[in-house]
């Protein structure tokens, strides 16, 4: 194990990251996020600062990956991403076999509602898009977040 965390190569570090965050695309989980971003941190500090020890690459990589973490845990202070992000646009409710779901901006979202009855083909307002969830609103309630 000596003989491998001394030679991690920065170049490395960064494919790792870009890697990991592409995976969590595809399967939306934060921790892969966070992880990706920490080896793309790590990658990049390495080879600016030309840091070959990697013992020092692995320290650093733990500190930020805990400092990433609660970053995204706080919700007013997360770091934005593509699918978490506030909307305020008009989506359709469809079926999807025993779930109900928002068709918006091309996209099939799984929706979280306090809306007690929603039905296939009602329109709704995407308020926000978090960690693959969309919350939505009946549009019937006049909302103060749509933008037409």
């Amino acid at each position: 194990m000596y003989e491998t965390l001394s030679s991690l190569n920065p170049w490395g570090l960064i494919f790792l990251g870009v890697i990991v965050m592409l995976l969590e695309v595809l399967l939306l989980k934060r921790w892969l996020k966070v992880l990706g971003l920490s080896l793309c941190v790590v990658g990049a500090i390495s080879w600016g600062f030309d840091v070959q020890s990697g013992w020092w690459q692995l320290f650093g990589g733990m500190v930020l990956l805990i400092l990433f973490w609660r970053l995204t845990e706080q919700g007013g202070q997360s770091l934005p991403v593509a699918d978490e992000h506030p909307e305020g646009g008009i989506g359709e409710i469809i079926q999807d076999g025993q779930a109900l779901r928002v068709i918006y901006k091309e996209r099939s979202w799984p929706i979280v509602t306090d809306e007690p009855q929603l039905q296939p083909g009602d329109r709704v307002v995407v308020l926000q898009i978090d960690e693959g969830f969309a919350s939505v609103e009946l549009l019937s309630r006049k909302s103060i977040h749509a933008k037409n």
